[in-house]
C-alpha cells in the first residue's frame, strides 16, 4: 500500500488538535482540505480514524493505533530528507503588475523554522519595475530569510 506523507502529517496534526478547524489552521490549508484528506486516509485504510461531533471530533481506536507508525514514518521521511545535502534554489517570483500583493500568499507557505526557509527572489518587471526607480519596496516581513528584490526590464527587451 502506498500513502502519501502529506495524509500522514495531516493525521497527525489532527490527532493532535482534537479539532478540524484548528488542524486546518495549523496546516495552512482549508478545513474542507482537511476533513478530505483524513476520509481520504481512513478509505485507504479501510477504517473509520474519527468521529464527528458538533464540539470536535473523536478519534476511533483505529485512528489512535495509527498516530504511532504514523509518525514513525513522518520521522522517517523527514529524517532521509535531512540526510541528503540537496541543493536549495531560491523560489523566484516574476512580478509583472501590481500583484505584488501576492507575496504574503508566498510567505505564508514559507516553512517555519528560519533554517527550513527557502530564499525568495522577487524580479519585478515593465510598468512596475518603473514605478520603483530607486529599487524595489523592501521584502515583507515572514519567515523566509534570503528576500532579493530586483528590477529587471521587461521580457524581451535586452537586459
Amino acid at each position: 500500500m502506498d500513502l502519501d506523507t502529506a495524509l500522514l502529517r495531516t493525521w497527525l496534526v489532527v490527532a493532535d488538535e482534537r479539532h478540524l478547524g484548528r488542524a486546518a489552521d495549523r496546516l495552512g490549508v482549508s478545513q474542507q482540505a482537511v476533513s478530505q484528506r483524513v476520509d481520504r486516509l481512513a478509505r485507504l485504510l479501510g477504517t473509520p480514524l474519527i468521529e464527528r461531533s458538533g464540539r470536535g471530533i473523536a478519534l476511533t481506536a483505529h485512528g489512535a493505533r495509527l498516530i504511532r507508525p504514523a509518525r514513525q514514518v513522518v520521522d522517517g521521511v523527514d529524517a532521509i530528507g535531512s540526510g541528503l545535502s540537496l541543493e536549495q534554489r531560491p523560489i523566484r517570483i516574476d512580478v509583472l503588475d501590481e500583484h505584488l500583493s501576492l507575496l504574503p500568499f508566498v510567505i505564508a507557505e514559507a516553512p517555519p523554522s528560519p533554517a527550513a526557509a527557502p530564499a525568495v527572489e522577487v524580479v519585478m518587471r515593465g510598468e512596475l519595475a518603473s514605478a520603483f526607480p530607486d529599487g524595489p519596496p523592501a521584502p515583507p516581513s515572514g519567515p523566509a530569510t534570503a528576500w532579493r528584490l530586483r528590477s529587471a526590464p521587461s521580457r524581451g527587451t535586452p537586459r
